[in-house]
């Protein structure tokens, strides 16, 4: 992959993180949400272990990078900073 797309997918996926993150939070608390304190409402775990393979969890920052990347290579004509929420979940119901 285009170390130019890489960025572009990594740039994109922490406000698709924070907008996940902060629909799930308290009103109180989703107002203290940002860029450069949203690991720590992330489990230390980053993987689960089901039937015998190492999967990642669900809406991680890599299974977010994941997935949008299997969009954009989808959809190349779509542009990677207008990649939302609900294009992500079209992937995610496709699998």
């Amino acid at each position: 992959m285009n170390g130019r797309k890489s960025k572009a997918i990594r740039k994109q996926m922490k406000p698709l993180f924070l907008e996940w993150l902060s629909g799930l939070l308290p009103e109180e608390e989703a107002k203290t949400l940002r860029e450069d304190n949203f690991n720590s409402y992330l489990p230390q775990e980053t993987h689960l272990y089901i039937q015998g393979s190492i999967r990642l969890h669900s809406f991680s920052p890599r299974w977010l990078i994941k997935h949008i990347k299997i969009f954009s290579s989808r959809n190349p004509d779509v542009d990677i900073a207008s990649i939302s929420l609900e294009d992500l979940k079209t992937v995610y119901e496709k699998r």
